[in-house]
């Protein structure tokens, strides 16, 4: 819960947006509070508190070397970010600022922030310790991130689907069933409540913050166990059925080869003069490579010559990004009920589409970020 203190410093002065209504599902509203909060009793806002730490040690490296300041990076950044959410004038990227409860200079500094973070993402190991850093600057960074980030229109997705399935188990009668521990949700709010502290700027007591705390962790236990009912082995089998290619699993030995006429050669080689991948790879002077991987991440053209393919077979040229792929099928394996990961996947996706269902008939939106 040590995302929790940001709840009082983390507000744009005169402007507390915590209270601002993000969607309603029947007769209840969530506002932007519950969102965080939320978070914090998933444990997703401590990602966002070390990614803003990680930002600052960046700044703070760029202050110790004196190097120069990455100001062409920087403006790429902002200019992308406004592009990405069609903020083309000065007014619009303005009213989104206020509708988000931020000012342009914290808008600005995590642009910086996070232009240094992608461009120091390789010495983010030898990041200093945390007591090096003032947690109440980081806390009142934290809301910036969540915002300009996505992360909190994201966490708002997740609040919004968990809170339709649980209304779906509140109609279905099974809400006293589903419920937490008393004691693990009496030890979460105690949790909140002391890291909140005063509370003083947004008009909650502690006791307020501790009551939606322990609302949100029942939710979220709720949520799970209505959910673990709902992956029958019936619905597992479906999903696995349903995704029959996608899923396939396919083993190869390929080479990566720079030209289409060096690839058609390697083809022939393979096909009609009995070498090995091997000997292709020493005599093209690139490394064979083993390799595993679904049909749902192969483009369509690749997907039908391996469909159409037998363990055994050459493939190719196959086109890349850059240069041609050449490939000896191995094996190809369509899902499983009995592979782990296949089973694994197919129960997300029944609780996936659980969510999306209850999510598109239940949820009135409000707000966005």
């Amino acid at each position: 819960m040590s995302g929790a203190g940001w709840l009082v410093r983390g507000q744009v002065p005169g402007r507390d947006v915590s209270l601002r209504p993000v969607f309603s599902i029947g007769e209840k509203t969530y506002d932007v509070a519950d969102v965080i909060v939320a978070a914090m009793v998933r444990g997703d806002w401590t990602a966002l508190e070390e990614r803003v730490r990680q930002g600052l040690e960046c700044l703070r490296h760029l202050e110790d070397t004196g190097e120069d300041h990455p100001d062409p990076e920087i403006e790429e950044a902002a200019r992308e970010f406004r592009q990405t959410r069609n903020l083309l004038t000065a007014q619009e990227t303005e009213d989104w600022l206020e509708r988000a409860g931020l000012t342009f200079d914290e808008w600005a500094d995590f642009i910086e922030r996070s232009t240094l973070s992608g461009i120091h993402a390789a010495t983010t190991d030898a990041l200093s310790p945390e007591s090096a850093f003032d947690w109440d600057e980081i806390r009142q960074k934290t809301y910036v991130e969540a915002v300009c980030s996505g992360d909190l229109e994201r966490f708002a997705h997740l609040l919004a689907g968990r809170a339709a399935v649980c209304q779906r188990a509140i109609e279905e009668g099974r809400v006293e069933t589903l419920g937490p521990p008393q004691a693990e949700s009496t030890q979460a709010s105690e949790e909140c409540a002391t890291a909140v502290g005063s509370l003083l700027g947004i008009g909650m007591s502690p006791d307020a913050i501790a009551t939606r705390v322990s609302e949100l962790s029942q939710l979220d236990a709720r949520f799970h166990a209505y959910t673990r009912d709902s992956v029958t082995a019936a619905a597992v089998r479906a999903q696995i059925e349903a995704h029959r290619v996608e899923w396939t699993r396919v083993d190869w030995h390929c080479l990566a080869l720079s030209a289409e006429s060096i690839a058609r050669e390697a083809v022939l080689c393979l096909r009609e003069d009995g070498a090995t991948l091997a000997d292709v790879a020493a005599k093209a002077r690139v490394p064979a490579r083993e390799e595993t991987l679904l049909l749902e991440s192969v483009d369509e053209a690749i997907r039908a010559a391996l469909l159409a393919s037998n363990p055994g077979d050459v493939l190719g040229p196959l086109p890349l990004p850059q240069g041609f792929r050449v490939a000896l099928l191995v094996s190809k394996a369509p899902p499983a009920e009995d592979d782990g990961s296949v089973r694994r996947r197919a129960e997300e996706e029944v609780v996936a589409n659980l969510v999306d269902r209850e999510k598109r008939k239940r949820v009135r939106w409000h707000a966005t970020f």
